[in-house]
């Protein structure tokens, strides 16, 4: 298996079963709130992901050091250091 990646919509961070992300792994760096899961096939390539509902926070440290094949922004440029942390940080939908 590839090592994995965290991509992201302009408003979400996205999580695709075919890279290797279960909803039990994602849920392991998740501080609160949901996944919503969203099964989406093109032809035979699974394109099925998980994002966070509203109200969703990640714990930024424990995702990226999980997240080994990089952070990816939503133009799917890969962030290092502390680019990436700073996106994780400001894609959290949790504002308490």
């Amino acid at each position: 298996m590839s090592e994995l990646k965290v991509f992201s919509s302009h408003l979400a961070l996205r999580f695709y079963r075919g890279q290797g992300w279960t909803e039990e792994l994602i849920k392991s760096f998740m501080n609160r709130g949901q996944l919503k899961f969203w099964d989406d096939k093109i032809g035979e390539v699974d394109m099925s992901y998980w994002i966070g509902e509203v109200g969703t926070e990640y714990d930024t440290d424990k995702l990226i050091a999980t997240a080994k094949g990089g952070v990816f922004d939503f133009y799917d440029h890969r962030l290092h250091g502390e680019d990436a942390r700073k996106y994780v940080s400001e894609m959290n939908w949790w504002f308490g």
